[in-house]
């Protein structure tokens, strides 16, 4: 086996595998599998879970494959420099070898191959459908960053995934907040199950697709696979009942106050210095939101003005929860509505749009 490739062109594929492949170099989910044929370079990496596999152009001379641990492959190439890098498997001393060097440049390196790469199973993706890219990007970071790392509760590990008449529907929750987006990109699908998909590929996905174009997504009873740019990435479901979310949506909420984003996220983030932990509290007036938080080295309070000409009262919310919901918005004003003090409360936009959280309240 030997190729040649542009050494830029490698490692943005190479740092895609590494994210999903482990860094022990004894597991049999560290490697990275290239096969050079026909002029192309296909590149392999899979966990336990899910797999990507990406194409690049290359010079090959003599076809065949490699397996060789992902990261180490990975720091080879980032201390080479820019140019011209050939690849080329020999045997030394009874091993299987990959000799790696600049073609220009007198630095070479030797990798040892493995002798065999994780399998992976067809996922059987077919029936393929296309959604703006950017939009479904949007989705993710608008919900993924909710799900919970409980392993008991496992089927909230993932994002749920419905189709309700032309929306695609993405919610996530670890029980404490909910994170809904439904956005109309299903209008020519005529069937969708709902699915519980692994955060971690979606991130991948929300990361390295492109910001223009579509997105082709498959899914059936076991996997989901994704088609972008020169990427095929497919994943396991996760298993189990999603909760009803629907119960979780608040009916009435009669009380709501309205602020400027930048001003109320830049006020959250002042004042979360002093919280630990993790509570901090809004004392609504009218006219005016007061954010505070108490900590064991002191405290920090702060008024900005908000639209509200309800009765006072104070809510406790987790700190955490309000900047995560905050970072993913995309608007000038920001609505929070509530019945109660210790009843779930709901952020969103200001107006509407197809996104919000609900969060539960703090005893104070």
């Amino acid at each position: 086996m030997k190729f040649s490739f542009e050494r830029n062109a490698l490692i943005n594929e190479i740092s895609i595998a590494q994210e999903l492949t482990g860094r022990n170099a004894e597991s049999s989910v560290s490697s990275v599998s290239l096969t050079a044929t026909n002029g192309e370079l296909i590149i392999k990496a899979a966990d336990n879970k899910m797999n990507i596999q990406a194409k690049i152009p290359v010079e090959t001379e003599d076809e065949g494959t490699a397996v060789v641990f992902c990261s180490k492959l990975m720091n080879i190439l980032t201390s080479l420099p820019d140019g011209e890098i050939d690849f080329e498997v020999q045997q030394k001393d009874g091993l299987r070898v990959a000799l790696i060097k600049h073609s220009s440049k007198k630095i070479r390196y030797t990798i040892r191959c493995r002798d065999n790469f994780v399998e992976i199973p067809d996922s059987g993706a077919e029936d393929f459908f296309d959604v703006p890219v950017a939009d479904f990007k949007k989705m993710i970071l608008r919900t993924a960053y909710a799900t919970s790392t409980e392993e008991k509760r496992y089927f909230l590990n993932g994002v749920f995934f419905e189709k309700e008449d032309e929306k695609l529907i993405l919610v996530a929750t670890d029980s404490r907040r909910l994170a809904l987006d439904a956005e109309p990109l299903m209008g020519d699908v005529a069937s969708f199950s709902p699915i519980i998909v692994h955060p971690k590929m979606l991130n991948i996905v929300a990361k390295h697709a492109p910001d223009e174009g579509s997105l082709s997504i498959s899914a059936n009873e076991r996997s989901i696979t994704f088609k972008f740019s020169n990427y095929i990435l497919s994943a396991s479901l996760i298993d189990g009942s999603f909760p009803n979310y629907r119960r979780v949506i608040p009916d009435n909420q009669p009380h709501k106050f309205i602020v400027d984003f930048s001003e109320f996220l830049d006020a959250v983030r002042r004042i979360n210095v002093m919280v630990d932990e993790g509570k901090i509290f809004f004392d609504i007036k009218p006219g005016v939101l007061s954010i505070s938080a108490n900590g064991k080295q002191g405290e920090a309070r702060e008024e900005i003005p908000c639209e509200y000409a309800d009765e006072d009262i104070t809510i406790a919310i987790n700190s955490k929860y309000i900047e995560d919901a905050l970072k993913v918005m995309d608007t000038e004003r920001v609505a929070f509505e509530f019945s109660e003090a210790l009843r779930g409360v709901t952020l969103r936009p200001e107006p509407a749009q197809g996104y919000f959280n609900i969060l539960m309240p703090m005893q104070q």
